[in-house]
């Protein structure tokens, strides 16, 4: 995020950083930022809470007379600011129900009741206070306070304002404002978990966000990979977008030390990256190489655990935990070989910044970035993942092959290069310009109902045993509640789809599709031969299938799972044969014989 308004600002464009927690000095910290070379000197900091408390809002007609909070059993806290009395905190319990801010002369400003005050009797709502104690503006959300602050601090006039958000959260208080509002979200990690499937469940903290994407004027995400995902999984709608991210060129590459024997990694200490894993690696490399060395930058909150690990292994000679370093992409100029670890990732800046100085990258295969970044035998080698011997194997090469190093390490330059800071502000230049001429096509859908559902297909399913392939039958109705100015949604929309987990690509069925003023009715007959050479199209890895229907209309997307997962027997010739009722209990958690034994309690 900082890197990104650093480059706006570099390019002449003004990128305000809009925050919305609750901070008594940013200003101190947009400092610091700049000190640390983080922040472009001319950035700006703002703060919703901030603006209301430093403005004079005198402007404004009161709307009501202010209401101090009533003494409840409260507990207060008191937070001051250079000085001055800046904020009150009012708790019941440990729970926090409400906030003030003050002015500098000590009149109140602005109050947020939280919606955990129902309980305690207040109502909960965020209201601007004048400086002789009246309403001026009363909103009934935090969302709506941030509508309102937007379009009063930035870009007055008929200019577009794009906001360009990294929280999953905020970026819904965004959806649907005027014309020359345009919201983009920005995803820097994997929206599903790890099972490697555009299947898979998504992650907690992104189930909010993908249930508005269709509203929002961008998602951008970071690689090719992931849009893919998110495409089969939710539709392939026509806001989603990849800006990879950007590395800024090195200030100098001075000579190229690169030791063989220094591996270097940079991680946050925290699950995500796995250091664990590079640990237990470098234990297997030094079996090979005793005298290499492992620097590892970072800080977080495994540090002291990585710390002990090592100690336990006897590593405390040849691994170095660096700590938070500044100055740690300089250092890799160092190293012969970084490496990556880690269980996900988005489009990791490190490994870009590794390559920037020439030092190739050794890393898992894991979802998602990595794949796109490293191409095996020109700036590094991707391995698959938790193959720790072919990753050491890997490492070695690199370390004892100074030809092979040197190619590697020119292969690594040269894709940092390809990601300059001007490729990544055209490539968002680009999708800016794309969803301001697509503003006037966009579509909105209120809601679907679906009426009537009747699917013959694999019904009555036992898990325990399979039988033939039916044929399928298909009759529903669904009344969908959608506007649009110049493209209504018709039967070209809809489809018919045969997924399985385990494969990357979908089947296509055919359907009928008539409607009726906005009612749908969706159709099929399909026999049994044709089912079958449909799943066969899924290959010989299939084991499960999936039935869903949909449609994707311009940015609007919608999927209705038709069944459940359905095992598929494959013959061996690899043709699919039968269906069963996907297992209450996965074979993998249970022993050949306990499945038996199972069988036989059940009658089979």
């Amino acid at each position: 995020m900082l890197m990104r308004q650093r480059l706006f600002y570099d390019a002449g464009i003004q990128m305000p950083l809009l925050t919305f927690d609750v901070h008594p000095d940013y200003e101190n910290v947009r400092q610091q930022l700049v000190a640390d070379s983080y922040m472009h000197p001319r950035a700006e900091i703002m703060n919703v809470w901030s603006w209301f408390v430093d403005n004079d809002l005198s402007g404004y007609s009161p709307i009501g007379e202010y209401e101090p909070i009533n003494n409840l059993g409260f507990s207060t806290e008191s937070i001051t600011k250079g000085g001055l009395h800046w904020s009150t905190v009012f708790s019941s319990g440990k729970q926090i129900v409400a906030k003030e801010y003050y002015r500098p002369d000590g009149t109140l400003a602005i109050r947020h009741i939280w919606d955990e005050a129902v309980s305690v009797g207040l109502t909960p709502r965020v209201e601007v206070v004048s400086r002789v104690g009246q309403v001026i503006q009363r909103f009934q959300s935090r969302p709506e306070l941030h509508r309102f602050w937007v379009t009063q601090v930035l870009a007055p006039g008929d200019e577009n304002i794009f906001i360009i958000s990294d929280s999953r959260v905020v970026s819904g208080h965004f959806l649907d404002m005027e014309e020359r509002v345009f919201t983009l979200l920005q995803l820097h990690n994997p929206h599903s978990h790890r099972s490697e499937h555009f299947l898979s469940p998504t992650k907690m903290g992104y189930i909010t966000a993908m249930g508005y994407q269709n509203s929002l004027d961008a998602l951008s995400v970071l690689t090719e990979h992931q849009r893919s995902d998110i495409e089969k999984g939710f539709g392939a709608a026509d806001n989603i977008f990849v800006i990879p991210n950007p590395v800024l060129p090195p200030t100098s590459l001075g000579d190229q030390l690169h030791s063989n024997r220094l591996i270097a990694t940079i991680a946050r200490f925290e699950p995500q990256k796995s250091i664990d894993r590079a640990i237990f690696a470098f234990k297997e490399l030094l079996k090979r190489v005793p005298d290499a060395k492992f620097h590892i930058y970072g800080g977080g909150p495994l540090h002291q655990d990585m710390s002990k690990l090592i100690k336990k292994l006897g590593m405390d000679h040849a691994v170095t935990l660096a700590g938070y370093d500044p100055r740690a992409r300089e250092r890799l100029n160092d190293a012969v070989c970084y490496w990556n670890t880690s269980q996900y990732e988005g489009y990791p800046l490190a490994t870009l910044e590794a390559m920037s100085q020439g030092c190739p990258v050794v890393a898992y295969d894991v979802k998602y970035g990595l794949r796109e970044q490293i191409k095996d035998g020109y700036n590094g080698f991707l391995i698959k993942e938790d193959d720790i011997e072919t990753f050491v194997e890997r490492t070695i090469s690199i370390m004892q092959d100074r030809e092979l190093f040197n190619r590697l390490s020119k292969g690594a330059i040269e894709t940092a290069q390809n990601h300059s800071p001007e490729k990544f502000l055209a490539d968002t230049a680009k999708v800016l310009w794309e969803i301001v001429e697509k503003k006037s096509r966009r579509t909105k859908v209120n809601g679907v109902a679906v009426k009537r559902q009747k699917v013959d297909f694999a019904k009555h399913l036992k898990w325990f045993r399979f039988q033939p392939i039916l044929s399928l039958k298909l009759d529903l109705e669904l009344v969908v509640d959608s506007h649009s100015v110049s493209n209504p949604l018709s039967g070209e929309h809809f489809f018919l789809e045969l997924v399985s987990p385990q494969c990357e690509e979908m089947v296509r069925l055919p359907i009928q599709v008539s409607n009726s003023g906005g009612n749908f009715q969706l159709s099929t007959r399909i026999p049994r031969s044709d089912m079958k050479n449909a799943i066969s199209q899924l290959g010989e890895s299939v084991r499960h299938v999936e039935l869903r229907v949909g449609f994707v209309w311009n940015n609007s997307t919608w999927v209705h799972p038709l069944s459940n997962r359905i095992r598929v027997k494959i013959d061996k010739a690899g043709d699919p044969y039968g269906f069963a009722a996907e297992s209450l209990i996965p074979k993998r958690l249970l022993g050949k014989a306990s499945v038996r034994s199972l069988g036989r309690r059940l009658g089979t």
